[in-house]
């Protein structure tokens, strides 16, 4: 796994912080799975999907 650097706001900082202990996930979790819902894939996720709808 890479890893990358971002810039936030102290209370966005410490508001994700909290979301996650809240949830019992980690951060990089939370943010993983942020994503997902935002619709932002990998290439491997996309093909997945695609052998699924061809498949249905």
């Amino acid at each position: 796994m890479s890893k990358l650097t971002i810039d936030l706001p102290e209370q966005r900082r410490r508001a994700l912080k909290a979301a996650a202990a809240r949830r019992g996930v980690t951060i990089t979790h939370l943010i993983e799975e942020s994503l997902r819902l935002n619709g932002i894939r990998t290439d491997e996720e996309i093909s997945n999907l695609m052998e699924r709808l061809r498949r249905q």
